[in-house]
């Protein structure tokens, strides 16, 4: 063999192994990274589909809670105080509203979708026809907002019909907040769209692909069950690695996870690149050296001895250029023959040098539980004693600044001409990032194992085809059982579970499978060993083969303590609504008990004013006068607060002159003023007109002015009016008592008073503000209140203006004390003989000639002897025999063939009949009724002619 042969081969032994080891480590290497970006991407799916998964179920459980609020009751009166106070423990992505069975939107978390109609929304109308929670299309609520996602769930009234519906607003920022939290390779993309295809998100975000459908390359991300792993290019023509879920039954979303592969894959492409380059390079220069140096070896072997030293030197010099770690070891001697400049990088200049001298053991060189190597356990010494070859064995080593590297390590001992190991080749691979990313990955699976211990879940793996259970050590800890001691099982499962739930559960799952359902969710109860009750909830994904069910993964939950605030909450609805009950029985009983007497006496003490004579007398009945005045403000207050709780008041909003109402309050109050040395005013002309209920708004003024009386002992009370950017400012000022600061809201808390520690009922009972406040919540018309103490009060009210008109109003009359009957005849019924007694004194008082009656009948015969026809007829609503004054009215229009006035006294509360006795043209007062307000009604039926 020719001596260019010889050095040829020489030349192929030694860079040979080297090539192919290097070639064969960055292939792995690479083929290895490459499953490593597909399993992270499969891997943050997960965690984002749970935590999308988890979000839905929160907004759910969120609706659920809400529906048991009560946020119908009343009319939602307190709906939009409840979403308000809701509204601050809300995360900024999720909206609440609450619209009524017609679509318009009552109450919401964003004040912007108040009075909306969501009537034409598909997910509503579904909504109101299931009793489950309905997931809605994503759109946008408002301009310049993220896309959102609606849940929607009916809300029951008490009778089970539909009452309203409850919906919540997913946005897509969920995600964006999700993101913040977990570490995501560089340049990695989210995307997120509806089950159509329309974009919701993309992160990073690129202008214009936000709220555009997904193009026809890319709509195979919507078909598809479960995860699925594709190269793709994304919107912004990048390659990644994309994992991503369909939507299904579980999820109306796509979730795309997408990994740039060119950059996870680059340093490993590029090292690949390198390496070969070199050693190429290092093939090429060797041959020409190789070849140059033969053509000179024949001249002379002295030179050719200088030009080998010469092209060693330069083989190190680009060895050592390698990003690889390689060396070479003599396998006598142990000494470092060769490093390339990787090699000392990664082991420092200390250990080099010590491995140059032959120590072969570094002292960095660790074990994953942080013991040292012994000599016969080091890879490069088992290659170089034991001709042991060694591929991808990963070590430890630590520097000494106490920074620790993860190598991989590949050695390859070489043997001589004889058979024996003369040296040992290899590299080192630092693969410190790529264990770093599996301890966060690791760290990130243990913190989902923690959070499901928090939330007292555990995990389960059922073999719907063998029935054999594998569960989580939680899951054992759920069912009362022992892990190690305890075999879990289909069997061990059933025995645990209450025998009324058993039955129902597996015919669920039976059913779910039988309709080849993916999602199962049930809740049922176990008994413990310890004989001890809990309530479970299990959620599970079943898993098909050729239509046939083969498994379920799912989630256990301990719901014991939810199922009990579950339970207490109806316990505490329904006590609740019975004591509302209970009160609202007793209000009407009692204002129906206590008006009749009531009533007969103040029929009575009208007759006695014309018997008694003497001052003193008078003196008397006018104290008893104004006590009965005082009682039946105390009861009108009760009963209106009784009406306003059951919201039997409607108001009738038209356009009102005020003058008239401020100057009947004048007419009113004046003299009550007066009597206590007080003066009171009309300040401000105010010839407009607001939009708000006449009587409603009245009875607000009266309650104000009486207050204002009531708490003033010296000054006066003034009544203001003014015009104010489109409404009308009326506020009643006085100089009292004053209020302090802290009491300021409590004044309109039912019976609670200011500078009334001794009860004195003459200053009422606490519910003139209350009723105010009420009533101005019912024509919204808002009321403030300013005050100091010793420094009198000042309450607001703002009325909308119509318009700004000059109006002439006079001053009314005060009424008369009473009319002139001049001998006519009236006819009067009631059944309460006393009241009926009370009647027929005062109107015969008044010059009338009276027919009475305790029952229609007994009326009519009177009248049919009399042959007389009346010109009123007064009677009590309720009469004997379960007659009513209405019918006892119309018998008596039958008999006389005349269309007679008449008037309807009551004590009920509840006047729903009312619109009868409208239709029929009649006057309605509520017991107890005051003569001169009696004798004011007769005055307008009968006529001016009537007046004193």
């Amino acid at each position: 063999m020719s001596v260019y042969s010889r050095l040829f081969l020489l030349l192929m032994a030694t860079m040979l192994p080297l090539f192919v080891l290097e070639a064969l480590t960055q292939a792995n290497l690479r083929s290895e990274r490459d499953r490593e970006v597909q399993a992270i991407a499969r891997r943050l799916l997960s965690l984002l589909e749970a935590e999308q998964h988890r979000t839905v179920e929160d907004v759910q459980h969120t609706l659920l809670v809400l529906t048991e609020t009560g946020l119908e009751r009343d009319g939602f009166r307190n709906c939009q105080a409840i979403l308000d106070r809701l509204a601050k423990r809300l995360p900024p992505y999720l909206s609440l509203n609450v619209a009524d069975t017609s679509g318009g939107v009552r109450c919401a978390t964003d004040h912007l979708s108040v009075g909306s109609v969501v009537t034409d929304v598909e997910s509503f109308r579904a909504a109101l026809a299931s009793t489950v929670p309905v997931v809605g299309k994503a759109g946008w609520e408002h301009a310049g907002t993220r896309p959102s996602i609606p849940f929607r769930l009916r809300l029951d009234g008490a009778g089970g019909e539909p009452a309203a519906v409850v919906s919540a607003g997913l946005q897509t920022d969920w995600l964006r907040d999700v993101l913040v939290q977990k570490p995501m390779p560089p340049n990695t993309s989210i995307l997120l769209t509806d089950r159509s295809g329309v974009v919701l998100a993309r992160i990073p975000a690129i202008p214009g692909v936000d709220g555009e459908v997904l193009p026809q390359a890319y709509r195979f991300l919507l078909e598809g069950e479960g995860h699925s792993v594709v190269e793709l290019d994304g919107f912004d023509h990048v390659l990644r690695v994309t994992a991503y879920a369909p939507p299904g039954a579980r999820s109306p979303l796509m979730l795309a996870v997408g990994i740039d592969k060119l950059t996870a894959l680059k340093p490993v492409d590029v090292a690949m690149t390198r390496s070969l380059a070199l050693f190429a390079a290092i093939l090429v220069l060797s041959a020409m050296g190789a070849a140059w140096g033969l053509r000179h070896y024949l001249t002379t072997r002295d030179k050719l001895a200088s030009y080998v030293v010469a092209k060693q030197h330069l083989l190190e010099g680009v060895l050592r250029s390698v990003p690889a770690g390689l060396f070479a070891v003599e396998a006598s001697t142990a000494k470092l023959l060769f490093a390339s400049a990787a090699t000392e990088r990664l082991l420092g200049p200390a250990v080099i040098e010590a491995w140059r001298r032959g120590k072969l053991v570094p002292r960095g060189a660790i074990h994953e539980d942080g013991s040292p190597y012994r000599p016969d356990e080091y890879p490069l010494a088992r290659a170089l004693r034991h001709g042991e070859e060694v591929r991808q064995e990963e070590m430890l080593y630590r520097h000494n600044g106490g920074q620790t590297a993860a190598l991989i390590v590949n050695a390859l001992p070489i043997r001589d001409e004889a058979g024996g190991i003369s040296m040992a080749v290899g590299a080192f691979t630092d693969i410190s990032a790529r264990k770093d990313m599996e301890v966060a990955l690791r760290q990130g699976e243990e913190r989902l194992n923690l959070a499901l211990q928090a939330a007292d879940a555990g995990t389960f793996d059922w073999n719907l085809q063998t029935n054999a259970v594998a569960w989580s050590v939680h899951c054992f800890h759920l069912f009362g059982l022992m892990p190690g001691r305890d075999e879990p099982s289909f069997e061990a499962w059933a025995r645990i579970v209450h025998p009324d739930d058993l039955g129902r559960v597996l015919s669920y799952v039976q059913e779910q499978t039988t309709l080849r359902c993916t999602d199962a969710q049930a809740s049922y109860r176990v008994v413990h060993p310890d004989g001890s009750v809990r309530w479970i909830e299990t959620t599970g994904r079943i898993s098909y083969d050729a239509a046939k069910p083969v498994r379920m993964l799912g989630l256990s939950i301990d719901i014991t303590q939810r199922r009990q605030m579950e339970d207490d909450l109806r316990r505490a609805k329904l006590e609740a609504e019975q004591a509302d009950r209970a009160k609202s029985k007793f209000l009407a009983a009692a204002s129906h008990d206590l008006r009749q007497p009531m009533q007969s006496m103040f029929l009575y003490l009208a007759a006695l004013h014309g018997q008694v004579h003497s001052d003193r007398g008078r003196h008397t009945l006018a104290v008893l006068e104004r006590n009965l005045d005082a009682l039946k403000g105390l009861l009108d207050s009760l009963i209106d607060v009784s009406r306003l709780e059951a919201a039997l008041i409607r108001p009738t909003i038209e356009d009102v002159e005020i003058g008239p109402v401020l100057d009947d309050i004048a007419a009113s109050y004046v003299p009550v003023a007066r009597e206590k040395g007080l003066a009171f005013t009309v300040d401000g002309q105010c010839p407009v007109t607001v939009r708000s209920d006449r009587h409603l708004l009245g009875r607000i003024l009266r309650n104000l002015v009486e207050n204002a009386i009531k708490f003033t002992e010296h000054g006066g009370v003034r009544l203001v009016c003014g015009v104010d950017h489109g409404h009308l400012r009326l506020e009643v000022q006085d100089t009292g008592i004053g209020i302090p600061a802290d009491q300021q809201e409590q004044i309109f808390v039912e019976f609670h008073q200011i500078g009334n520690a001794a009860r004195d009922r003459s200053q009422g009972i606490g519910l003139g503000l209350s009723i105010v406040q009420r009533l101005a919540q019912l024509l919204d018309h808002p009321v403030s209140v300013r005050s100091a103490p010793g420094e009198g009060a000042v309450f607001r009210i703002d009325i909308p203006l119509v318009v700004a008109e000059m109006t002439a109003t006079s001053m009314p009359t005060a009424l008369s004390q009473g009319c002139s009957g001049a001998g006519r005849l009236v006819v009067l019924v009631d059944d309460e003989i006393s009241v009926l007694q009370g009647l027929e004194a005062l109107f015969q008082d008044w010059g009338f000639e009276t027919i009475t009656g305790i029952s229609a009948d007994q009326a009519l015969e009177r009248l049919r002897v009399d042959g007389r026809t009346p010109v009123v007829i007064l009677a009590d609503y309720r009469l004997g025999e379960h007659r009513t004054g209405l019918e006892a009215i119309r018998s008596v229009r039958e008999q006389a063939g005349l269309p007679i006035p008449g008037v309807i006294l009551t004590g009920e509360t509840v006047l729903d009949w009312e619109p009868e006795a409208t239709a029929q043209d009649l006057k309605v007062l509520i017991k107890p009724v005051a003569p001169h307000k009696l004798a004011a009604q007769l005055n307008s039926i009968l006529g001016t002619a009537a007046i004193l």
